[in-house]
């Protein structure tokens, strides 16, 4: 058993951390829980103007002080006195008069001890914590249960945070030798101080400290392993727009967790078990917050200035369990992202205490009293960004192996027979194995609760047999879709693709005009797809002129379609308004994306559209790039011309397409001629002017 350390009985150095005025509330719990002798000190930043204002009618016999101050006093009590250092928040208050003591008898057992508060993440935070809008009486009654649950031993390092701390005179020693810049006067920041000098930190049995000033309202909530990669950018994205950020950790090895909690994360240490919902509903019971946010890594906030509105949404404890939100996956790579245009709306602001998540994979939020359906609507404040498609991300993370073992291997007792087979089906679509995905589609057709899920497997079976390049066995699924009333647009949708593989032409068309309605959720149907269906239709036709404005719209909405690039590409020589207009649609960001496809393409079809491209965007380091790859491609004068291009960018002779067709044995030898006489005449190029000598020889003169 440890021995009560010396000077813990002995009168205590009490400062209050405070701004401007203080809670009358903190005040009186100070005046009813110190003792006689103790010494009473308020602490105010650096800077401050002005005494901080104690409630009228109080009096609170205190000195006040700066930060910088803090210290020197406090080392000056312990050395006089030899008792510990009590340092409080305004706008904390406990319960009962001996709070404080108890919060200091703890230090028998540890050199730094931290109160229970609302303040503080699970496992300090109990679950059946009160809201801020609870009754004294029921603040009582819950402070009342904690008597007796066992106290909770922070490990070294933990995110601890919170109103409340006591410090043993040998911790606050400690913190003057071996920090060598002394930490602001907060708990947390305290707490992990004396944790980084060898000490212990634990929570103090029995006491519960209220932070009236803290009411979490929204909390952002993740699970993640390994995502160093891709965090930052996701938790840089959450500021100001939620009041803290909790992260499940499933074993992570490559510095996620320590980088988490370097930008302000409490990071719950966990296991992998092959479960997501596990894993997310572990997140949840660490989260404070009335609402959860629930984001992944590999996700972030467009625009977390106008994210910030949910705040509002959220605050007027609306009468629904969880609000949806637009995501736009991402696809490509990593150097040349494409967004899709067409949002899923996904379900990721949810009541903390009225929503759990159920499912090993695609886990879904549900309600925790059993109710089938969560009530649900759609909020625009915050739109995702999800990189997790992008190639080199699949391929890193495995999803497709991952996903299809948790497919076959766990089972979800809590999960709603249709969803399962549901999801399912879309595991099975993802690692290709298409044929048997028709079985689950058709069982969560039959068996789903939601018509949502009942909707959309047929719309996907649909979808699959069309793929497959088998139109004539998608129409039952097509008809049945079609019985449904919602989103009337989507089997129009899916007989115009029908119609398209059939060449009726005519009847796509008319399957097309004036459709609406045509997207649900999990469909991919966007606007360019509706363009590019009836660009095909009127290509079909010979519409040439009406098709190539179909195209031009398709890459409005989608600058990177690969099919619409096609297309275009195909029929340059016979549009060439077109192949202009649709370069001028290509963003700078997204060029890398679209060379890397023209240099596998056949010159006839990459020349001209660079050309396009660098009348577009003029002088763009990734079009030099791609004029070096096509260079021994080109004719002798778009050799030239590209051969001005690099000289300009400062390329020098070494990447010259005029120099690599006079040097290229394989060409037609009046063409290397050619090209070494081309860039004699415009480049004054002294090591061609050397290559037309030698070339020339190959056509001796007749005698």
């Amino acid at each position: 058993m440890i021995e009560p350390q010396a000077g813990i009985d002995a009168p205590r150095l009490i400062v209050l951390r405070a701004n401007t005025a203080l809670a009358e509330r903190t005040v009186d719990a100070l005046h009813e829980a110190r003792r006689r002798g103790d010494r009473v000190v308020v602490a105010q930043p650096a800077g401050s103007h002005g005494a901080a204002r104690v409630p009228a009618g109080r009096r609170l016999d205190s000195e006040q002080v700066t930060d910088d101050l803090v210290l020197t006093r406090a080392l000056a009590h312990v050395d006089e006195t030899g008792g510990p250092v009590v340092v409080l928040h305004d706008g904390a208050h406990g319960f009962g008069k001996r709070w404080i003591d108890d919060l200091v008898a703890s230090l028998a057992t540890a050199d730094a001890a931290l109160a229970a508060t609302n303040a503080a993440p699970w496992p300090i935070c109990p679950e059946d914590l009160p809201d801020s809008r609870a009754t004294r009486t029921t603040w009582r009654d819950f402070a009342r249960s904690l008597a007796g649950r066992p106290a909770v031993t922070l490990a070294e390092r933990a995110e601890m945070v919170g109103p409340a701390l006591a410090l043993s005179p040998d911790a606050v020693r400690d913190l003057a030798t071996n920090v060598p810049v002394m930490p602001p006067l907060e708990a947390g920041e305290l707490a992990r101080s004396v944790a980084a000098c060898g000490r212990r930190v634990v929570r103090a049995d029995d006491v519960y400290v209220h932070d009236e000033h803290t009411d979490v309202l929204l909390s952002a909530c993740l699970i993640m392993k390994d995502e160093a990669d891709m965090l930052e950018r996701c938790l840089r994205s959450l500021r100001g727009v939620v009041d803290e950020v909790v992260i499940y950790d499933t074993g992570s090895t490559d510095g996620s967790v320590e980088l988490a909690r370097q930008l302000g994360a409490v990071v719950v240490p966990g296991t992998w078990s092959d479960d997501f919902s596990t894993a997310r509903n572990a997140a949840r019971s660490a989260c404070r917050g009335t609402w959860l946010f629930h984001i992944d890594a590999d996700e972030e906030i467009e625009d977390p200035e106008l994210a910030r509105d949910v705040r509002a949404v959220v605050g007027r404890d609306i009468p629904v369990d969880l609000l949806a939100v637009p995501l736009h996956n991402l696809a490509g790579t990593e150097l040349a992202p494409v967004r899709n245009p067409t949002p899923h709306w996904v379900p990721r602001v949810l009541h903390r205490t009225r929503c759990r998540w159920t499912g090993a994979i695609h886990e879904h939020p549900m309600p925790v009293n059993g109710a089938r359906e969560p009530r649900t609507v759609r909020d625009e404040s915050i739109t995702l960004v999800h990189y997790g498609y992008l190639d080199e991300v699949v391929e890193r993370k495995d999803k497709r192996a991952r996903n299809a073992r948790i497919t076959e291997t766990r089972t979800d007792d809590d999960t709603e027979v249709g969803r399962a087979h549901f999801d399912r089906a879309r595991t099975l679509v993802m690692n290709g194995r298409n044929e048997e995905s028709l079985a689950e589609y058709e069982l969560a057709a039959e068996h789903a609760a939601s018509p949502i899920h009942r909707r959309v497997a047929l719309e996907q079976a649909a979808l699959v047999l069309l793929n497959l390049g088998r139109p004539d066995e998608a129409t039952p699924w097509i008809e049945r879709r079609a019985a449904i009333a919602d989103a009337p647009g989507v089997p129009r949708w899916l007989r115009a693709r029908q119609a398209l593989a059939f060449r009726d032409h005519e009847r796509a068309l008319a399957e097309l005009d004036g459709i609406a309605d045509y997207t649900d959720n999990f469909s991919s149907n966007g606007p360019d797809s509706v363009h590019l269906m009836r660009a095909e239709a009127l290509l079909g036709l010979h519409r040439k002129a009406e098709a190539g404005r179909e195209l031009v719209a398709t890459l409005a909405v989608n600058p990177a379609h690969d099919e619409a690039w096609v297309r275009v590409m195909r029929h340059a020589d016979e549009w060439p308004d077109v192949l202009r207009e649709a370069a001028r649609l290509v963003p700078a960001d997204q060029l890398k994306l679209l060379a890397g496809k023209l240099a596998s393409a056949p010159v006839g079809l990459a020349a001209p559209t660079a050309e396009a491209l660098w009348e577009a965007h003029p002088g763009s380091r990734t079009l030099i790039a791609l004029g070096v790859i096509l260079a021994t491609h080109l004719d002798v004068e778009g050799a030239a011309r590209w051969s001005a291009r690099l000289r300009d960018a400062g390329m020098g002779t070494h990447h010259c397409p005029l120099h690599a067709i006079a040097r290229d044995r394989d060409r037609d030898p009046m063409e290397r001629l050619q090209a070494a006489y081309v860039g004699v005449e415009r480049f004054r190029d002294v090591e061609l002017a050397a290559m037309v000598d030698e070339l020339a020889a190959l056509f001796p003169m007749a005698g």
